[in-house]
């Protein structure tokens, strides 16, 4: 394929349209329902090749998503493990040990709290389970109503895939809490609310522990109160509520994408992202307003180029994925991607010689010379694998 556009300032462009993929790798999601679009590959018939000495820089175009994935994704962030048990300790006479699935769907704060109290106290056969979204802090406020018990919220047990950020429990306010101390978050931390009883005076508490087994000596208290109302967060232990925690962007992701990108989620190595595309939303943090479609076109400016370390490509592919890189649903629709390549003459990497490479390539040079014209010959042969040597990795 000829390359006349490294001679010009044209780009070449390539449309994607996921319906034509060559090929489906996310498997089937669940029974009775069909493949993502999201993790594919396209076999090109016709290469892309890098002429010699030349390189290619790669960008974002255009694309364009439907925004008919969900706020609430299987796999992702739709579980919350609970149990009671005494009060005051960590799981003394334990029972209803439940872990909750969510079904899969769009909820603002106000819905999810609605079907997280239905759950509980479904479960639990009462009503002593209360919580509510408190739109002025934009925090949720909790309490549990049965004399002597506590009902804990396990985040350690479904850690990769329950939804506490999205209502109010962001391990970022739990280091702050915990006066910078991080440790305990690798392995999460639980959140608890008690009600206990003494002497005919009932207190309703707040806490959390970061530690596994039993007792009470691994419980930390931040908020108590005689009201037997949700409490609110006078300590600041709870983050605001983040809806929209797990889509508040997209991570387009491919194969040709290695040496440009770092990620901090993977200690700031290079990363095989593309781009990662924003999503807007109308309303506050306890809705889940979002726009139609996500875009991305020629007209919003920035764009962010790649340089690429190939010669040719024959395949590419394609993931869509949410932050912590799991594959995004967009039930069942297709998705478009344009994808811009600009031919560039590799730039040369100038390196000073030091004053030893100096004299060094001078006493070669002079003692070659002195040996004849295929000694000369051998001498550039030389220099150019040496020279070869110290180009820079960019």
């Amino acid at each position: 394929m000829s390359n006349q556009e490294t001679m010009t300032n044209a780009s070449r462009v390539l449309y994607l349209d996921t319906q034509q993929a060559t090929e489906n790798l996310s498997g089937i999601v669940a029974i009775g329902k069909g493949r993502r679009t999201t993790d594919i590959t396209f076999q090109l018939e016709e290469s892309i090749v890098v002429p010699p000495h030349h390189t290619i820089l790669l960008s974002v175009h255009s694309c364009n998503i439907p925004h008919s994935f969900y706020n609430f994704q299987d796999g992702i962030n739709t579980t919350l493990t609970y149990y009671e048990c005494d009060a005051g300790t960590r799981d003394t006479n334990q029972a209803h040990l439940t872990t909750y699935t969510l079904p899969e769907g769009n909820y603002d704060i106000t819905t999810l709290l609605g079907l997280i109290k239905a759950e509980i106290n479904g479960t639990l056969s009462a009503t002593d389970f209360d919580c509510k979204y408190n739109a002025n802090t934009l925090k949720c406020e909790w309490i549990y109503k049965k004399v002597d018990k506590r009902l804990y919220f396990d985040f350690r047990a479904d850690q990769p895939t329950n939804f506490k950020e999205e209502i109010g429990f962001s391990p970022n306010n739990f280091i702050a809490f915990r006066e910078g101390v991080s440790t305990e978050v690798g392995t999460g931390y639980n959140f608890y609310m008690d009600c206990e009883s003494t002497l005919g005076l009932t207190t309703y508490e707040l806490g959390y522990d970061i530690m596994s087994g039993s007792g009470s000596d691994n419980t930390n208290v931040f908020t108590i109160s005689a009201t037997p109302e949700p409490l609110p967060d006078p300590d600041s232990f709870f983050s605001a509520v983040d809806i929209n925690y797990h889509v508040k962007e997209l991570y387009l992701r491919t194969n040709i994408t290695s040496h440009s990108v770092l990620d901090s989620k993977i200690g700031c190595r290079y990363s095989n992202i593309l781009a990662r595309i924003p999503i807007t939303n109308d309303g506050d943090g306890g809705g889940s307003e979002l726009e139609s479609s996500i875009s991305i076109s020629p007209t919003d400016g920035a764009v962010h180029t790649l340089m690429l370390k190939v010669r040719e490509i024959t395949k590419i592919f394609l993931r869509l994925t949410d932050r912590d890189n799991k594959l995004i649903d967009l039930n069942g629709l297709d998705w478009t991607l344009a994808l811009q390549f600009d031919f560039i003459e590799t730039p040369k990497s100038v390196i000073p010689l030091s004053i030893r490479d100096v004299a060094d390539r001078k006493a070669k040079h002079h003692f070659l010379k002195s040996q004849g014209k295929a000694k000369v010959k051998e001498l550039k042969e030389f220099e150019e694998i040496d020279e070869n040597k110290k180009f820079l990795n960019v």
